[in-house]
């Protein structure tokens, strides 16, 4: 961890007494542990939504969805949320 203890703002590292930001946002951690994500689209919602009483058949999603065929906009949401 003290690896991660970046110089003060004169380049120096801290000395005795000196308080050190040890939050996991300045070690780094955060953004190795966490992804921005994009907002779930209304299809994905919607898959959600159907799915969450049962398992559902990709015939019976697209049928909720109101598609006759798999789409492009259809495949793109299941990717996502498997």
């Amino acid at each position: 961890m003290l690896e991660n203890i970046s110089p003060n703002k004169g380049g120096h590292l801290p000395t005795r007494g000196q308080e050190v930001d040890v939050s996991p946002h300045s070690a780094g951690l955060i953004d190795e542990v966490h992804e921005v994500h994009e907002p779930m689209t209304g299809i994905e919602r919607t898959v959600l939504q159907a799915c969450a009483g049962n398992v559902r058949t990709a015939p019976e999603l697209l049928k909720t969805l109101g598609y006759a065929a798999r789409t492009g906009a259809f495949r793109k949401a299941v990717a996502r949320l498997v």
